[in-house]
C-alpha cells in the first residue's frame, strides 16, 4: 500500500491548520498579534479604541507610525523633540517628526 499524504498542500483544510499551528506557535514564542481581520491591502484593521498591549497608546496610532504595538511606549520619544509618545498622540502631532509637535 502506497503512503497518501492527509491533505493536499494548498487545500482549504491543509491552510487552515497551517493558520492554526503558525498562530498557536507565535502565541507561545509570545509573538501573539491581537489583531486579525485585514484589509485587502494586507495592512491589518484595529479598533481606535484599543490598547491591547496596555501601554497608554492607542492600537491604532501605534499601527499607524510604528507598524507594530511592541517597539513603543507612552514615555518614548523616538524623534528626540522633547515630547513623548502620549503628548504626541494626544496633541495629534507625528512622533517621528522632530519639527511636529
Amino acid at each position: 500500500m502506497a503512503w497518501v499524504m492527509p491533505f493536499r498542500p494548498f487545500s482549504m483544510v491543509y491552510c487552515v491548520l497551517l493558520l492554526l499551528a503558525t498562530t498557536a506557535f507565535l502565541s507561545a514564542a509570545g509573538l501573539d498579534f491581537p489583531v486579525t481581520r485585514f484589509v485587502s491591502a494586507g495592512i491589518p484593521e484595529v479598533d481606535p479604541d484599543d490598547d491591547t498591549d496596555g501601554d497608554g497608546l492607542s492600537d491604532e496610532w501605534e499601527m499607524k507610525y510604528f507598524r507594530n504595538l511592541r517597539d513603543q511606549m507612552a514615555s518614548d520619544d523616538p524623534d528626540g523633540d522633547g515630547v513623548n509618545n502620549i503628548e504626541e498622540m494626544k496633541a495629534g502631532t507625528n512622533p517621528l517628526d522632530p519639527a511636529d509637535h
